[in-house]
């Protein structure tokens, strides 16, 4: 919605389940973020991306997770929001998930093991490079051990 210069957007709830691919069995401890944008329109070099705010969740032992619904509010003129937000959902020794989630339905998200070293080196990346560390850091602490397991500095 744009009002003048003050824009307010509603998003979710977004909820549902990880589980193994291959066995279907729930995975406990996943990292689900979802990280949220705003776009500024009419600038001479295009679009500008700005953050908004990320939700950061665990995953129980059922695998499950809940994102709270978020009423977004920015004050800039010639704005838009994402209309949803951007999700990585992240457990080592899986792929990363980058996908989006429905809104207020239950989703069920299956993540494949990855089975080689090389797999999950090109999976460390799935952090988005946009949100502040702050605002993730059950995101980078799961990084982090990835990396040690993988034999790289932390």
């Amino acid at each position: 919605m744009n009002s003048g210069c003050a824009l307010y957007h509603h998003y979710g709830p977004y909820y549902g389940k990880v589980v193994d691919m291959e066995t279907k069995q729930p995975l406990e401890g996943a990292v689900v973020l979802a990280d949220y944008y705003t776009w500024l329109w009419g600038s001479p070099g295009g679009p500008s991306v700005y953050f908004l705010d990320t939700q950061e969740v665990v995953t129980d032992k059922n695998g499950e997770f809940k994102i709270e619904p978020l009423n977004a509010f920015a004050f800039r003129p010639i704005s838009t929001f994402n209309s949803y937000p951007g999700f990585r959902i992240f457990k080592p020794r899986y792929e990363c998930y980058k996908y989006a989630i429905p809104v207020d339905r239950y989703a069920t998200i299956e993540l494949r093991e990855l089975k080689t070293k090389e797999e999950r080196l090109e999976n460390l990346a799935c952090y988005p490079t946009a949100v502040p560390s702050q605002a993730m850091k059950r995101m980078l602490e799961l990084n982090r051990l990835e990396r040690i397991d993988l034999g790289l500095k932390p």
